[in-house]
């Protein structure tokens, strides 16, 4: 075991043992899971390691000799806590929620390390080690402000993105107040074609607000993020 050792992670997980040695993870590395949240975050964590080094694990069901990510189902674990383990041969994930696996992955997302070719084929090198970890906090938000500075659906997905990486769980919209009201309701229109005109970064500006289809891909986008979204809506 290393001593002392900081991992580039955030936050810093409450426990961290550093082991020599190495996982390599290619193309051939499979996946192992057995109820849908496991296959939810599997897919989650394929498409992410794609965009990170252009390739993907295989998905299987039943284990073989071969590398392997295999998810373990703990029931004893906190809500969002998680384990995880990497060997040689293998990776485990183990947590009781959609939550712990989905953080248990961010995790190794921060740990991927810049690809190295290896005959042709780009592989990644993560180094053995043990680490177990659940929040100190049940509430870890950010809030977006759009009423008075409009961010299009794009920014905010970027912004989920980027608090789904770093374990934050509660995204609080501030969708009405006196610069503007941002959320289409289909039955009051006059909200958002007169109250929507506008905001404090262009007072002169077009009809700014999200669409109520637009409002559901966001909060389906965040929830597959496990993040909760909390809407303020001032009514006077």
């Amino acid at each position: 075991e290393r001593a002392n050792v900081v991992l580039p992670i955030i936050p810093q997980p409450k426990s961290v043992q550093v082991y020599d040695g190495s996982f390599v993870l290619d193309s051939m590395t499979q996946m192992i899971f057995s109820t849908d949240e496991q296959k939810k975050v599997a897919n989650y964590f394929n498409q992410e390691l794609k965009k990170l080094a252009g390739f993907s694990c295989r998905i299987e069901l039943a284990p073989t000799e071969k590398k392997s990510i295999s998810f373990v189902q703990v029931d004893s674990l906190a809500i969002e806590a998680y384990l995880l383990d990497i060997g040689d041969t293998k990776i485990t994930l183990k947590a009781s929620s959609e939550a712990g696996y989905f953080y248990a992955i961010q995790t190794l997302l921060q740990l991927t390390p810049v690809g190295e070719k290896k005959i042709g084929k780009t592989v990644l090198k993560f180094d053995q080690l043990s680490i177990a970890d659940q929040p100190r906090f049940i509430w870890r938000g950010a809030l977006l402000d759009i009423s008075r500075h409009f961010f299009g659906p794009e920014a905010i997905k970027k912004l989920i993105d980027q608090m789904a990486a770093q374990k934050m769980n509660r995204l609080h919209l501030h969708l009405t107040d006196d610069p503007g009201w941002r959320i289409e309701i289909k039955e009051y229109p006059k909200l958002t074609e007169i109250g929507s005109l506008g905001d404090r970064t262009n007072p002169n500006g077009p009809a700014m607000y999200l669409t109520e289809k637009e409002a559901r891909d966001i909060t389906a986008y965040a929830n597959e993020r496990q993040i909760m979204i909390v809407p303020e809506v001032d009514i006077p």
